[in-house]
């Protein structure tokens, strides 16, 4: 995972790093900023997805490719709470 990471990186790819609250901040974890932290257990879900909809804001990409990226966080996010709810 990290290697794929790296080369993103290298190709300056946009990355938005998903953690669940709780991962340690590892030496590579540190390169990103900002990184975004969710937890299964927060009363607010949708949290994550407008603090990561307020930094797309912030890049410079072009309308349909930051719509494109928010959709699927918003998915992403939104199959991590199913997930985890079905592990409960």
């Amino acid at each position: 995972m990290e290697s794929e990471l790296s080369y993103a990186q290298g190709k300056g790819k946009l990355i938005i790093p998903l953690v669940e609250q709780g991962v340690q901040d590892g030496t590579f974890l540190k390169t990103f900023t900002p990184v975004f932290r969710f937890s299964r257990f927060d009363g607010n879900p949708g949290r994550v997805e407008r603090e990561v909809f307020e930094f797309l804001k912030t890049q410079k990409k072009n309308k349909e490719t930051l719509q494109a990226v928010g959709a699927l966080v918003t998915v992403g996010m939104g199959l991590l709470l199913l997930a985890s709810l079905s592990k409960d």
